[in-house]
């Protein structure tokens, strides 16, 4: 039964070419464009999801006061905040004090080989690896950034660095920084790049012992209370049983034990939970909005529902063309249930036909408007969200486009039918509403995608 109901859908949507075509591309820029918005979302919200208890992972910003002059949030903390969090807050397991490097000129000593500049080298301390572990493939993860100039790097950094070297080999290897001044220090240790979307970006950890005079903690801004520099970070990640409330009360009283009250302006620490990072600053300047998000999510429904009520109106207005395909099926014995289901198989067919066509409209929308989208967008088809997005989407649209259709089409009287006589609808319907009022519903749905956009 239920192949007959494919086979007699597909024989109508051939048999009617001009009509499947036009509900396959509305129906398929609408689902190109919801596809592309969702994945741009799933894409946001994906960002380092992948770190063991990163629900208990925080990166400590300030906050400074002053006054009536406005609150400036930091994602940079004063260097002694690192020294002293562990001891004065019990919560805390493990910390990390982080100092990036921006546009720092790279180079090997031993070949006389400049590398060029990065920004993805930051100093780092071990319990980086404690809080964000990650694939060794050579080195002690306990002692690799414990000595002054050492450092770690990333496998992809090997192979840009030095291609002809085992990981094993490239330990006791020598690079170069210049920045205050030359930097040297000796790989320790290799690890695994991430493979899944995250804001740390760094592929060069040079030991945070390697500042280890007061003049070059002068230099960075790391010597006071007083000096906090968006570079300089902190990350600590605490016990399961608190809270970022608790750690904030906690931050609360170290602030008040180190600052004092007659300062011009009133500093403060605050805790910002892991998944925060990519909605606010992050290491690539590539921070989204929720905001943002938001309204492309109501842009991309906008845009849905302008295709699904296009399909509807088209579907009702040419209903009289199948009344007496319905008069003679209900004449024959069919039940209303069985013409429901029948049409909204033809719909069913229409749908994944327009599904299959929006992944090529996918790949136009995305050369054309490419430089909008997140440089490392990556689409996969077979991804656990977008597999759900091809299960739960036809059937969901089906049920949106087709029910009405479906409940109009079945509802003919078989005798009325037959004649050619459609009826007279009295008070409100639906059906006519949408087909007088479509072109307002248009333009109202086009301003509220402006609005949501701006």
């Amino acid at each position: 039964m239920l192949k007959n109901y494919f086979k007699i859908a597909w024989r109508n949507l051939t048999r009617n070419k001009l009509r499947s075509l036009i509900h396959i591309l509305g129906l398929s820029l609408g689902i190109s464009i919801s596809y592309l918005i969702y994945n741009v979302i799933v894409h946001a919200y994906s960002f380092d999801r992948f770190h063991p208890d990163r629900e208990n992972i925080y990166r400590i910003n300030t906050l400074t006061d002053w006054g009536d002059g406005g609150l400036f949030p930091n994602p940079g903390v004063p260097g002694p905040l690192g020294d002293v969090i562990q001891e004065e807050l019990s919560s805390v397991t493990h910390k990390s004090t982080l100092y990036t490097l921006h546009d720092v000129l790279t180079f090997v000593p031993e070949q006389n080989r400049v590398l060029g500049r990065n920004s993805d080298v930051t100093f780092a301390d071990g319990g980086f690896f404690k809080i964000f572990p990650r694939k060794w493939l050579v080195g002690n993860p306990e002692k690799a950034l414990e000595a002054p100039h050492t450092v770690v790097i990333t496998e992809s950094r090997l192979r840009k660095y030095f291609p002809e070297l085992s990981p094993a080999d490239a330990l006791g290897k020598e690079i170069a920084w210049v920045d205050r001044d030359t930097l040297i220090a000796q790989i320790t240790g290799v690890v695994a790049d991430f493979d899944q979307p995250t804001d740390l970006i760094f592929n060069e950890f040079i030991s945070y012992a390697s500042l280890d005079t007061e003049e070059e903690k002068e230099w960075y801004g790391l010597h006071e209370w007083g000096s906090v520099n968006s570079s300089s970070n902190l990350f600590v990640k605490v016990s399961k049983s608190t809270d970022s409330s608790a750690l904030n009360r906690g931050l609360e009283a170290i602030a008040q034990k180190h600052y004092s009250k007659d300062e011009e302006a009133k500093t403060s620490f605050f805790a910002e939970p892991l998944s925060e990072i990519h909605f606010s600053s992050n290491y690539t300047d590539t921070a989204v909005s929720r905001e943002f998000l938001k309204g492309l999510t109501w842009v991309g429904l906008i845009i849905l529902v302008l295709a699904c009520l296009n399909f509807i109106n088209l579907e009702t207005a040419q209903a009289i063309s199948r009344a007496k395909e319905v008069g003679i099926r209900k004449t024959l014995g069919s039940r209303r249930k069985e013409l429901i289901f029948q049409f909204l198989t033809e719909t069913l067919v229409l749908v994944i036909v327009a599904l299959l066509t929006s992944f090529g409209l996918v790949e136009v929308i995305r050369l054309i408007f490419g430089s909008y989208l997140p440089a490392d967008l990556r689409i996969n088809p077979l991804s656990q969200p977008n597999l759900l997005f091809f299960i739960s989407f036809p059937l969901l649209l089906t049920l949106i486009t087709g029910i009405y259709p479906a409940l109009v089409l079945s509802g003919y009287q078989p005798q009325r039918a037959l004649k050619g006589e459609m009826g007279v609808n009295h008070g409100f319907s639906l059906g006519v509403f949408l087909r007088k009022n479509l072109t307002i519903l248009h333009l109202t749905s086009a301003f509220f995608s402006s609005v949501f956009c701006n």
